[in-house]
């Protein structure tokens, strides 16, 4: 088992969990495509947020067990406007599948609304 060392592990993480799309992407066209780079990002930028999101439901185990999540140690309302950063990030990439025409018009209405919503944040910064 890996030790948690800090509560930035989740962003690592999240970059590490982010990459199976360029790999996939890569393995089948023999090439690193936009499309893979942006899969990457939205990954990339939604995984912290929901982390921490449930973070602040399991604040107390992750705090018995020693674990240093976001809310432990920057506190929840630190942990709240990260959430919401990294939403505010996500949304715009979020959309980009569509301007970039490897989504249909429906992902593009849709996306955006979603990254506040996956995220946590429910309208609590």
């Amino acid at each position: 088992m890996a030790e948690a060392l800090d509560a930035a592990d989740i962003v690592i993480g999240g970059a590490a969990g982010a990459l199976p799309p360029v790999i996939g992407w890569a393995a089948a066209t023999n090439a690193i495509g936009i499309e893979s780079l942006v899969l990457f990002l939205i990954i990339f930028l939604w995984t912290p947020p929901h982390f921490w999101a449930l973070a602040l439901f399991k604040v107390g185990d992750y705090a018995a067990a020693g674990i240093p999540m976001m809310p432990n140690v920057a506190g929840e309302t630190s942990t709240r406007r990260q959430i919401f950063a990294y939403s505010l990030l996500l949304a715009p990439i979020g959309v980009l599948p569509w301007v970039l025409d490897f989504a249909s018009g429906f992902y593009g209405v849709v996306s955006p609304r979603s990254a506040p919503a996956s995220s946590g944040t429910r309208g609590k910064y």
